[in-house]
C-alpha cells in the first residue's frame, strides 16, 4: 500500500513539475504514457541569457502558460545529440537556447531557437497548438507515411534541412518501396526549391526502385512543380490531370493555383486557392494559399505570366 501510494505521488508529481535537467528520455517516456506531448526546454546553466530565461520563464509560469503539455528542462551540452536531432542546422545560431514541441519518439514539430520572454514563449505555444492539431493524424501514420508527412510539414515551415534529413533516412531503408518513397520525396523537396538539375536527379532514382499508383501520382506532382521552376505553367497543368493522392491533395492545389495563376487565369487560380483555404484551414497550407492570393491579386513588379522559359 504505502508503494503504491508513493508511486502515485510520484507520479503526480512528475505531471506538475518539468523533468530534471539532462533527463530528457525520461521525460519523453512520461509524456508518453500521459498521452502529451512534451515541450523541451535546451539551455545552458550558468550563462547569462539562458539564466534570464529561466528567471522569466519559471515552471509555474511554463505550466500556467501551456498547461496541457509536458515540460523539461535540458542542459543542451550534454544533450547536444538531441538537440542538434531538434533544431538541424540553426543550433549554433540559437547559442544552445531552443524551445522544441517533441511527440512520443523525440520527433521536433514546433522549435523556436534562441531566447524567449514570457511574450515569445506564449506565442510559440500557440503556434505548437496549431502544428499539433495540424499533424495530429498525420503522426499516428505507420512509417514510411508518418516521415513523409513530417517532411512535408517542415519543408512548408522553410526548413528544408530538416525535410531532407528526414527524407534521406527513408532513401536508406532496406524496402525499395520506402528508398522510393524517399526518392519522391527529395525529388519533390528540390523541386519546391527551384532546383530543376537535382530534382530530376531524385525522380530517375524514384524510377529506378519501383513504380506504383502512388509514386506515379507523386511524381505527377514533382514534375508540375518543376515544371513551374521552369516556367512552363501548361506543362505543370498538363502534369496536374493526374488525380492526387489524399495526402497529396493540399499541396496539389497550391500547385494548381500557381499554374492557373502563371498561366493567366486569374479567376482560375483565386477559385482554386479559395477552395484550398476552405478545406485545410489554419494549415501551412492555407498561409501558403493567403500569400499566394495576395500575389495574384498583386503581382510583383515586372511579373510576367504565361508558359515562358529561361
Amino acid at each position: 500500500m504505502r508503494r503504491s501510494l508513493y508511486l502515485a505521488l510520484l507520479l503526480s508529481a512528475c505531471a506538475r513539475e518539468p523533468a530534471p535537467s539532462g533527463d530528457l528520455t525520461a521525460a519523453r517516456q512520461l509524456a508518453a504514457r500521459q498521452g502529451r506531448m512534451l515541450l523541451a526546454h535546451f539551455r545552458l546553466p550558468g550563462r547569462p541569457l539562458s539564466d534570464a530565461m529561466d528567471a522569466a520563464l519559471t515552471p509555474e509560469r511554463l505550466r500556467a502558460l501551456a498547461p496541457e503539455f509536458a515540460h523539461c528542462r535540458v542542459d543542451a551540452e550534454r544533450e547536444l545529440a538531441a538537440l542538434r536531432r531538434a533544431v538541424g542546422g540553426s543550433e549554433r545560431r540559437g547559442a544552445g537556447l531552443a524551445t522544441c514541441l517533441l511527440d512520443a519518439h523525440g520527433d521536433a514539430l514546433a522549435i523556436s531557437v534562441g531566447m524567449l520572454d514570457e511574450r515569445g514563449f506564449a506565442a510559440f505555444v500557440a503556434h505548437a497548438r496549431s502544428v499539433q492539431r495540424e499533424l495530429a493524424a498525420h503522426l499516428a501514420l505507420p512509417e514510411p507515411e508518418r516521415s513523409l508527412a513530417l517532411a512535408a510539414h517542415w519543408a512548408h515551415s522553410g526548413r528544408s534541412d530538416l525535410a531532407n534529413a528526414r527524407l534521406h533516412a527513408l532513401t536508406d531503408a532496406d524496402a525499395s518501396a520506402t528508398r522510393a518513397l524517399g526518392a519522391a520525396g527529395l525529388a519533390r523537396l528540390a523541386a519546391q526549391d527551384g532546383d530543376v538539375a537535382r530534382a530530376q536527379q531524385w525522380l530517375a532514382v524514384g524510377d529506378a526502385l519501383l513504380q506504383t499508383e502512388r509514386l506515379l501520382q507523386q511524381r505527377a506532382l514533382t514534375t508540375a512543380l518543376v515544371a513551374l521552376a521552369r516556367r512552363a505553367p501548361r506543362e505543370a497543368l498538363a502534369a496536374l490531370a493526374r488525380p492526387p493522392a489524399a495526402d497529396d491533395i493540399a499541396e496539389h492545389l497550391l500547385c494548381h493555383g500557381r499554374a492557373c495563376h502563371e498561366c493567366g487565369d486569374k479567376a482560375g487560380a483565386l477559385r482554386i486557392l479559395a477552395e484550398l483555404q476552405a478545406r485545410f484551414p489554419a494549415t501551412t497550407y492555407a498561409t501558403a494559399a493567403a500569400r499566394e492570393v495576395a500575389h495574384v491579386l498583386d503581382p510583383d513588379h515586372g511579373h510576367s505570366h504565361g508558359d515562358e522559359r529561361p
